[in-house]
């Protein structure tokens, strides 16, 4: 599989009934078979395009927000030890406030339940004849 957020039409074969006819003079044996094509969407496929230095960052602002800091002390502390926003500027608390939102959102798509859709079902027959003598 390639690595994309939706996958479609993946076979799923499955015997949905065992032996209908068991007749034990002629030994028919019919199976049913079910086919079904499904759509899976999930964000669970895609990889994070966050450099290590946005990660860092945006792991450092939700510690720091659980421990109660404001935006601006965490824009503070962040100029004061000589870090920038990922564009090469000093931070302010709208740059932490932004980071953040974006970081909330990106984890809430990331771990979402993935969707299944059934789109096609079709049921299969196998049938056997009895041997003739």
């Amino acid at each position: 599989l390639t690595n994309h957020s939706t996958v479609v039409g993946l076979p799923s074969f499955g015997v949905v009934s065992g032996d209908i006819l068991d007749n034990s003079a002629n030994e028919i044996k019919n199976r049913v078979y079910t086919k079904a094509i499904i759509k899976v969407r999930s964000a669970g496929c895609w990889v994070s395009s966050y450099s290590d230095y946005q990660q860092f960052l945006s792991d450092k602002i939700i510690s720091c927000r659980d421990s109660g800091w404001t935006f601006k002390r965490i824009a503070d502390w962040f100029n004061a030890n000589g870090f920038q926003t990922p564009r090469n500027k000093t931070f302010s608390d709208r740059h932490v406030h932004g980071i953040l939102k974006k970081r909330l959102a990106r984890d809430e798509r990331f771990f979402a339940e993935p969707t299944v859709t059934i789109i096609d079902t079709d049921l299969l027959y196998e049938v056997q004849s009895p041997l003739k003598e």
